[in-house]
């Protein structure tokens, strides 16, 4: 679907004006207009979400495999591991 032919949108380089996009909008059918919010909150969850990982380095993994050192040397992992890959 082309955007540049499309009477709900005005796209002027990739770039949605505000007011073209809210007038749009506003011709949505209710529907579709509650589909959008929906959308919306959705990326804003995900920004947020994404910017609150790469803002916090947690260490939640450290000492997972502690079990396991006694069952396995490091050399035994690093073969291991290369046959994963």
């Amino acid at each position: 679907m082309s955007f540049e032919n499309n009477d709900y949108f005005c796209i002027k380089h990739k770039n949605m004006e505000t007011s073209a996009f809210i007038s749009g909008f506003n011709r949505l059918p209710e529907r579709i207009q509650q589909q959008v919010v929906e959308y919306t909150e959705l990326l804003l969850a995900t920004l947020n979400s994404n910017n609150k990982k790469k803002n916090q380095f947690q260490f939640d993994w450290e000492d997972g495999l502690s079990g396991l050192k006694n069952k396995y040397s490091s050399v035994e992992l690093q073969h291991q591991a290369n046959t994963l890959r």
